[in-house]
């Protein structure tokens, strides 16, 4: 997997080098701004000429890093692509057991931008988010959420952040991503949980249909040929934007959410105050899901995916208090089911492997 990852990133751009200091904290030499003029950005098919002069064109990136070794080179290949967009890069990692710390050093020494990096214990990752938002150095420069199994394609910031200037009532944007087959990612571009929805999903889960699952994207969409940008209901914390007056003090992410969930719970709240939600058209950036969490997902995150449906419910959707104990009863009836199915599959994938190692063996010893 990894000799895939770096082979996809170098055909997607040429290799980069620099030289800086080797310490968690670099104080790397930045290109020189390259203002950009204006960008001309159509929404629902309206045209609107922006003069961007006075706005933003640098963010301070955030990312949370779990075991990540593989896709750290294509992370910072991505980040290397944005040029001067890239305001500082923050990156806490949550208690890392391969060498990714080790690999975030090497890559960071190369950077040209300033780049932290936070060892810290894995207190989930909104916590982490949070804790690299209250490190940031660069005051009141837009947040760029990103994955460390994200590779951003060529300038997407600078579209992204020509996007988020359109005006002040948009709270979030967001950009195509892809997997490593090349299909859409479907947390990309989705609509927020509703009641019916969520409780549809809660019991029934992946045997529901596709169009009316709790994170289904709005049946029929399809963006309008000639749009450059255009809302969506939410999108996924793996490539997001933040305005800076959205989330301006206090926590980031809501830390009730230990993993999953917590990017909805932003996009509902962007819009509770009246801030819309974007899509910025550009090529679509990798991300390569499941590096952390595992396919299927390790326990841990099994339980953190299930528990954040029932967390989005109780904080948004609980009109009856009467409902609670049957949305609780769905989603652990969900998370048996999931964590059985898991556990069957990697217990095949076990004895599969040593029944291979144990044929190579013998294939050696009896030729």
């Amino acid at each position: 997997m990894h000799g895939q990852i770096r082979a996809t990133a170098r055909g997607m751009r040429g290799s980069r080098s620099g030289q800086g200091e080797s310490e968690l904290t670099q104080g790397l030499g930045r290109r020189p701004d390259s203002a950009i003029k204006s960008a001309t950005v159509d929404l629902n098919i309206r045209h609107l000429k922006v003069d961007m002069g006075h706005l933003h064109n640098q963010a301070s990136v955030l990312t949370v890093t779990f075991n990540n070794s593989a896709s750290i080179e294509s992370y910072f290949f991505g980040l290397e692509a944005q040029g001067a967009a890239v305001g500082e890069v923050i990156v806490v990692d949550n208690g890392s057991v391969d060498d990714t710390v080790a690999k975030l050093l090497l890559a960071a020494r190369r950077c040209r931008f300033p780049i932290r990096i936070i060892k810290s214990k894995n207190e989930g990752f909104s916590a982490g988010m949070n804790r690299a938002a209250a490190a940031r150095t660069l005051a009141g420069l837009p947040l760029l959420s990103l994955n460390p199994d994200v590779m951003l394609s060529d300038s997407v910031l600078a579209t992204m952040l020509a996007t988020l200037g359109i005006a002040t009532d948009i709270g979030i944007v967001t950009a195509p991503l892809i997997d490593e087959h090349g299909d859409a990612d479907s947390a990309s571009v989705r609509s927020l949980p509703e009641l019916k929805s969520a409780m549809a999903y809660s019991i029934a889960g992946r045997f529901l249909p596709s169009r009316l699952r709790y994170n289904a994207q709005p049946y029929g969409f399809d963006a309008p040929d000639n749009s450059k940008a255009f809302q969506i209901g939410a999108t996924t914390g793996a490539l997001m934007l933040l305005q800076p007056s959205f989330r301006a003090s206090g926590d980031v992410f809501d830390p009730s959410y230990w993993m999953y969930g917590e990017d909805l719970q932003m996009c509902r709240d962007a819009q509770a105050l009246g801030m819309k939600v974007l899509m910025a058209q550009a090529a679509p950036s990798l991300h390569l899901k499941g590096l952390s969490s595992g396919r299927p997902r390790r326990l841990r995150s099994n339980w953190a995916f299930h528990e954040a449906l029932f967390i989005y419910y109780r904080k948004n959707l609980n009109r009856n208090p009467a409902f609670l104990p049957l949305m609780y009863g769905g989603v652990l009836m969900r998370f048996v089911i999931s964590a059985v199915s898991s556990g069957c599959v990697r217990t095949s994938r076990t004895l599969l492997r040593r029944l291979g190692r144990a044929q190579s063996r013998f294939s050696t010893s009896h030729p």
